[in-house]
């Protein structure tokens, strides 16, 4: 495992019918690492005004081999792996999309921020041979 973290983005999550699942970024020169770092109820009510954060906090301190296995749920995927990176840009209608395929399955994240910048993202992972 890589401990040379090139990007990190946060607040990306999926979901089902009751639940968001959020997950933190961690882009290596190796693989890319989705952290899972919480959940939160889907319903506006109840729903949590500072996803992962208390996941995050926990993470704090840690290496990057003690944080991929420091929950179940992370998701580590080889570079080598991967087949294509997608990413949709936010619009008033959707949340940016971020996809990674690999040969046997594809991932699908969204992140509601709107002060996300990502050129300085893409331009990152281009040089560290990130099929985007």
């Amino acid at each position: 495992m890589s401990t040379n973290v090139i990007y990190k983005l946060e607040e990306f999550f999926t979901s089902n019918s009751v639940l968001y699942h959020y997950y933190d970024l961690y882009f290596t020169d190796q693989e890319l690492l989705l952290i899972y770092v919480g959940e939160s109820h889907r319903s506006f009510l109840v729903k949590d005004p500072f996803p992962g954060k208390l996941g995050r906090e926990k993470l704090e301190g840690l290496s990057l081999e003690e944080i991929a296995k420091s929950n179940d749920k992370n998701i580590i995927i080889p570079i080598s792996k991967i087949k294509k990176i997608k990413i949709t840009d936010r619009s008033f209608f959707r949340n940016l999309t971020f996809t990674v395929e690999t040969n046997k399955k594809s991932i699908e994240l969204y992140n509601e921020r709107k002060d996300i910048d990502l050129e300085p993202f893409k331009e990152e992972l281009t040089v560290a041979n990130y099929p985007l």
